[in-house]
């Protein structure tokens, strides 16, 4: 075995050594480790995105499974269904306050502050790898890439009326703009249209 796949292996080890420690279900077992990553899930991503399915996509899971979580968090009161006010013919799914003061107790935010302690360049370059890697990964298991507004293929910045995602036809607020999205296309993967 050469060098760079020692490396590469031990990177990869290390990656999931500290995903695994931020689940927090091991010292938080008050939800499980697929209990928290819905609770993340469903308060950094868009309107659009927040479905049982778009989350069994970026957890990795199947639709049951995902379904079956979020079903626990909908009768532990973290999460409500609400009809979505862009479509309302379309339920999302949002952090109740319960769900909001559990996530203040996320486990996951010592991950968040380490990476918070590199400095800025680092985080940049981290940020970019990390894109690589889930994109790479996400291509090789056949899942959607997620990513946010301002990465994606998608954002339509002509217009009068602001940001406009083409895939929703739905205005992109600057809030949106920085959340997760299932219809994410890195840019330059998206044929422009015809005007």
């Amino acid at each position: 075995m050469g060098m760079n796949e020692n490396t590469s292996e031990l990177s990869a080890d290390l990656i999931i050594h500290a995903a695994n420690q931020a689940s927090g279900s091991h010292r938080a077992p008050a939800l499980s480790a697929a209990q928290w990553a819905a609770l993340r899930f469903f308060a950094r991503a868009n309107d659009f995105s927040r479905t049982p399915s778009a989350f069994a996509s970026f957890h990795g899971t199947t639709r049951g499974t995902a379904s079956q979580t979020v079903k626990s968090l909908v009768r532990k009161g973290y999460l409500r269904r609400e009809r979505s006010t862009a479509d309302g013919r379309r339920k999302e799914l949002n952090l109740t306050a319960e769900g909001e003061r559990a996530l203040a107790e996320d486990p996951a935010e010592a991950l968040v502050r380490a990476i918070d302690m590199l400095p800025p360049a680092k985080r940049r370059v981290l940020e970019d790898v990390m894109r690589h890697i889930t994109a790479h990964v996400d291509t090789q298991c056949g899942e959607p890439t997620f990513g946010v507004c301002a990465d994606c293929g998608y954002r339509d910045d002509g217009g009068s009326h602001g940001v406009t995602c083409r895939v929703t036809g739905e205005q992109v607020g600057q809030r949106g703009a920085k959340q997760l999205c299932y219809a994410f296309k890195p840019t330059g993967t998206v044929p422009e249209t015809q005007s």
